[in-house]
């Protein structure tokens, strides 16, 4: 472990940017999965960190947000939300998909009772790994997924493939150039050999270790040649041992890695079985404060309880009490063998004094056959034996002794609870003097390799064998047996030694005060926090307490004004609803008289329309009876201005507005009748660019007239001998927002010498007195052709909305 659980947290503290915060809290919540005691605490503190660091990263993708992901689906499995783990499962894609995968199907081929079920799921999800790497083209997840698929077989009791794939697998890797996962390959073999299997074991810890170098893996090499220092532990090649781990220690310290309490831990192990009890104690010492300076306690109260039994070794009952009670207060929710061992060896403490039955009655609370291993049946069996033993039920105590010893049978695999198990029932055969009994026990435990019991407990095991002897009266073999325990004992206890464990427990127990004290004082700090903050928040408590008041108050006022203000607003309310009924009948006989009246303004403008058709009419049959062509003419201008206001009033009939008139279909209808009118056969192109506007009848008289005084004149003059010519007639609103009428003609132009204002024919006397009703500027001048412009102000539509016209004069 390189960083320690302070180092994380300062690394988040320093965190720049939201990549740097997610990489800090993806390696907060895998320590506290991997580093820390599963607890549901420290479990939910996990789940906290993985999801913060998925919430920084805004983008799906890079390798900050797949080493986020994975690690939120690995506390989720922790926790135990596998469906939220399969949800991230089901929507990743790639490497992400890949890493998932396999830590679901670890989850499922590690869970605790191998049932197929879980196999099956294992299978599925690493085999969906294997598949998804080969997608990619990549080599190492490949190996990586299919390196748990024959520990599938394996966990499926199908040893002998299990093997064969491993070293397959690993052959495969080799010739990749995949090194690490062909070392992982050997390692997992020697994990699987068996603890008697020594040569088989170093033989592929050893090739795993080569892999490893080869592949420049130092680390794992060196967490291999651990391995390999354990193994010759367990052998009894106690100095070897001691050399490997000296140079694994040299390696992390060298290369500053925080957590070495494990090396610690071996060392105190090594140290006890050694016979040197001092070195025990100040590695077993170290490795608790290593954890503790680390943050990491996943394997503390492995660590208690070596100092527990060290402890008893020494003579140090209430020492070794306590590391017991540390031991019991973190293992009591889990299923540990190391639960029972602290237990039994906690229990003689008990029957000691006389708490036998208090010890049976936890059991009975306790014990649950369904979930229990051979090892805890075995311990449990021994502490039964023994409390039975001390009440002197000497049947019961000793057939819980003998079921001690068959489980004994399925649980070899741990020796020194073996060992354990022998000398406990020694005792209870020596002391109810079955003495070959007790000799053929005592000599099983002396048969077990050397590293199985401890000196300290192999001394007894001579003592006991002395006491045998003697009471047998093989007093030469006695006087053996206890010269041997007399060395043992010697070398293990001196005086010298005595003091220097003494001050390595004087030592421990000044620094554990001072981390107290330094405890106390933030704890202090902390209650002087906590007070300030409670005293602010009587504070605000009470200033809540006093604005709640005044708002109770206050909605108090308003609801009194509420009401009074209801009961007005409903007597306005009758009264408004009573003036809507009469304003309501008010509107309706006005709608009716509005109605009323368009009909009869439509009306008007159908007479007056019918009038001056009948004007049209009799002015029509009078020029039939008229030979003078001056007179002609001048009556069939005078039907033309009529006409022009008659078209006025029928449009305005057909209209539903009776007060405006839409100028561009009437200015058109008008140009067709003065050319039916005229009879003309000349080539006269009329270019009409009119506005979809639509103006005052007021507006709309005058313009008729100008209009038609201008087109009449155009036709009579501007292209005399049938020449062809052409008119645009343009209507639209300037941007100044005035109405302008153009009329233009490429014709023969105005007569040299005329004047506008001076002239007093009686068109141009009557164009000019209908721009002054229309409030313009009446313009008459030569470009290529006689110009007539008129520019007048818009009117309002509300302006004479009564649809009937002016009756101003001319």
């Amino acid at each position: 472990m390189q960083y320690s659980l302070q180092d994380l947290r300062d690394l988040l503290a320093k965190a720049k940017n939201s990549e740097q915060k997610a990489i800090a809290l993806s390696r907060l919540s895998n320590f506290y999965v991997y580093n820390k005691i599963r607890s549901a605490g420290n479990l939910d503190s996990a789940l906290h960190f993985a999801r913060a660091a998925v919430a920084q990263l805004k983008q799906a993708d890079g390798a900050s947000y797949e080493d986020a992901v994975t690690a939120l689906g690995n506390a989720c499995i922790r926790t135990g939300l596998t469906r939220e783990a399969l949800n991230l499962y089901d929507r990743s894609t790639g490497r992400l998909r890949i890493r998932l995968a396999v830590r679901i199907g670890k989850f499922y081929l590690y869970r605790p009772g191998e049932f197929k079920s879980d196999l099956d799921s294992a299978e599925f999800f690493i085999n969906d790994a294997v598949r998804e790497s080969r997608k990619l083209g990549d080599n190492y997840l490949e190996n990586n997924a299919a390196y748990y698929l024959c520990d599938v077989s394996s966990e499926r009791g199908d040893i002998s493939k299990s093997h064969a794939g491993f070293l397959s697998l690993a052959d495969h890797c080799v010739r990749t150039g995949d090194f690490q996962n062909a070392g992982e390959c050997y390692s997992r073999l020697g994990d699987h050999a068996n603890f008697t299997d020594t040569t088989g074991k170093l033989k592929n810890y050893r090739q795993a270790g080569r892999l490893f170098a080869k592949g420049h893996l130092t680390e794992l090499e060196i967490n291999i040649r651990k391995a390999i220092a354990d193994v010759h532990f367990r052998a009894g090649k106690l100095d070897l041992a001691e050399k490997e781990l000296a140079s694994v220690l040299n390696w992390y310290t060298s290369n500053k890695y925080k957590g070495v309490q494990d090396v610690y831990f071996l060392y105190s192990m090594l140290y006890r079985f050694k016979g040197n009890l001092e070195k025990a104690l100040d590695y077993g010492l170290r490795a608790v404060e290593c954890a503790n300076q680390t943050g990491s306690d996943q394997s503390i109260s492995y660590y208690y309880n070596a100092l527990a039994q060290i402890c008893n070794d020494l003579g140090k009952e209430s020492e070794s009490i306590s590391w017991y009670r540390k031991t019991l207060d973190l293992l009591h929710q889990e299923n540990s063998d190391l639960m029972y061992n602290s237990l039994k060896d906690l229990s003689d403490y008990y029957i000691k004094r006389g708490q036998a039955g208090d010890i049976l009655a936890q059991l009975e609370a306790a014990d649950n056959r369904n979930k229990l291993t051979a090892l805890d049946k075995e311990l449990i069996a021994a502490i039964r034996g023994n409390c039975y033993l001390s009440q002197k039920n000497y049947s019961k105590a000793e057939h819980y002794y003998l079921e001690m010893i068959r489980w004994e049978s399925a649980a070899r695999i741990h020796t020194y609870n073996s060992a354990d198990s022998y000398f406990t029932i020694a005792n209870f055969y020596l002391a109810r003097e079955k003495f070959r009994d007790a000799e053929y026990y005592l000599n099983k435990v002396l048969s077990l390799p050397p590293s199985t019991y401890p000196p300290s407990r192999i001394k007894e095991v001579y003592l006991k064998l002395s006491a045998a002897d003697s009471a047998k009266g093989d007093f030469r073999a006695a006087y053996r047996h206890y010269k041997q325990y007399k060395t043992l004992n010697d070398s293990l206890f001196t005086e010298d030694k005595s003091k220097q464990i003494q001050e390595l427990l004087i030592k421990y127990d000044t620094k554990q005060t001072e981390n107290e004290n330094q405890l106390l004082k933030k704890e202090s700090q902390i209650q002087k926090n906590q007070l300030q903050r409670a005293q602010l928040y009587t504070r605000i408590t009470i200033a809540g307490i006093a604005a709640l008041l005044l708002i109770v108050f206050l909605l108090y006022v308003y609801l009194r004004y509420r009401r009074k203000s209801e009961r007005t607003f409903k007597l306005q309310e009758q009264e408004i609803r009573k003036q809507n009924i009469s304003l309501e009948n008010l509107i309706g006989k006005q709608a009716k008289l509005i109605s009323d009246k368009e009909r009869l303004i439509k009306e008007i403008h159908h007479r007056v329309k019918n009038n001056l058709q009948v004007v049209m009419s009799l002015l029509n049959t009078q020029m039939h009876h008229i030979q003078n062509e001056e007179v002609v003419n001048a009556l069939k201008d005078s039907q033309n201005r009529l006409y022009s206001i008659s078209l006025i009033h029928q449009k305005l009939f057909q209209n539903d507005n009776v007060s405006l008139v839409e100028i561009r279909p009437y200015i058109i209808d008008l140009m067709k009748y003065l050319c039916d009118t005229f009879h003309f056969s000349q080539e006269i192109t009329f270019d009409i660019q009119v506005d979809e506007l639509y103006i005052n009848i007021n507006q709309a008289i005058p313009l008729g007239l100008i209009l038609n005084e201008a087109i009449t004149n155009i036709i009579k003059y501007a292209f005399p001998g049938n020449r062809p010519g052409k008119v645009t007639v343009i209507f639209h609103v300037r941007e100044d927002g005035n109405y302008e009428l153009r009329i233009a003609d490429n014709g023969l132009g105005l007569p040299s010498g005329f004047e506008f204002s001076s002239s007093n024919t009686l068109g141009m006397v009557l164009m000019h007195g209908l721009s002054e009703q229309l409030g313009g500027d009446l313009k008459i001048y030569d470009d290529h052709g006689v110009v007539i412009s008129a520019v007048f102000p818009r009117r309002s539509d509300e302006e004479h909305d009564d649809g009937i016209p002016d009756t101003e004069p001319v």
